[in-house]
């Protein structure tokens, strides 16, 4: 659970080909939510970088892995790119600061506030502007928020398997859970819709 983690995956697979995708690293130290953070992300994306972009996030302890499939896929007309969440696969794991507050670690808070922050200041440092979001799981919930606060950013959503969320519910600011502006109205997107 150190900074190690991050360090040694950097040596080992930063630029690293996988068929159609290469493997990258972006550090996001800064203060979100009033709390410093300090998070290293793991993601693919495909060799094409020109086309409309897809962003892809993972459900609960999985990696960006349980997408490689479509991401190979979808590379010839997309740009994909599909991130590690914070603690899974090559992602930085921090302390959380619930079971170790006594340990200061800047990238402890696992709030689905929080973590929506982190991957929006994420791909604003990829420098992608409007992109097509697809989750599943626990990204369901951080995608959630993502599409309330960054609906202008967002041309399509897509959501899978959406958990219960009975206990995430009270992290999401009231008015932005399972909605999204999108032209002027608000469009409910419902939890029983498959993908």
């Amino acid at each position: 659970m150190e900074k190690t983690k991050s360090i040694d995956a950097i040596a080992n697979y930063e630029g690293q080909l996988e068929g159609s995708l290469v493997h990258r690293f972006i550090g996001i130290e800064k203060t979100l939510s009033g709390k410093t953070t300090d998070v290293t992300f793991h993601y693919v994306q495909s060799l094409n970088t020109e086309d409309e972009c897809v962003v892809f996030l993972h459900g609960f302890m999985d990696s960006w892995k349980l997408w490689q499939h479509t991401l190979e896929f979808l590379a010839s007309r997309y740009h994909v790119v599909a991130f590690d969440l914070k603690g899974c696969g090559q992602s930085s794991m921090n302390y959380p600061q619930n079971l170790f507050p006594e340990i200061n670690d800047p990238g402890g808070d696992y709030s689905i506030a929080l973590q929506a922050e982190e991957i929006a200041a994420a791909i604003t440092a990829l420098g992608i502007e409007k992109f097509n979001l697809v989750t599943l799981d626990l990204g369901t919930i951080i995608g959630d928020l993502l599409a309330g606060q960054y609906s202008d950013s967002i041309i399509r959503y897509i959501r899978c398997q959406q958990p219960l969320i009975g206990h995430f519910r009270s992290s999401i600011p009231q008015g932005q859970f399972l909605r999204r502006k999108r032209g002027g109205k608000i469009v409910n997107h419902s939890a029983r819709k498959r993908c």
